[in-house]
């Protein structure tokens, strides 16, 4: 599973942004690098991630 994701560009300290997701449980849609994905539920639950803060248009860290 690793060797898979890493082939979609998904790799350990990489930003990877939730853009969305189906709550009836339909694929979840990333973007890491400039290449939007569609990781399927059963995939999706080996990506793990950690949230940071985001920035601003100003530069600035935001809270969440």
């Amino acid at each position: 599973m690793q060797a898979r994701l890493e082939n979609m560009g998904l790799r350990a300290g990489k930003t990877v942004t939730r853009l969305s997701s189906m709550p009836s449980g339909g694929p979840i849609m990333v973007e890491c690098g400039g290449t939007r994905l569609a990781l399927g539920r059963g995939i999706a639950q080996h990506v793990r991630v950690r949230e940071v803060a985001q920035r601003t248009e100003s530069g600035t860290d935001r809270d969440e």
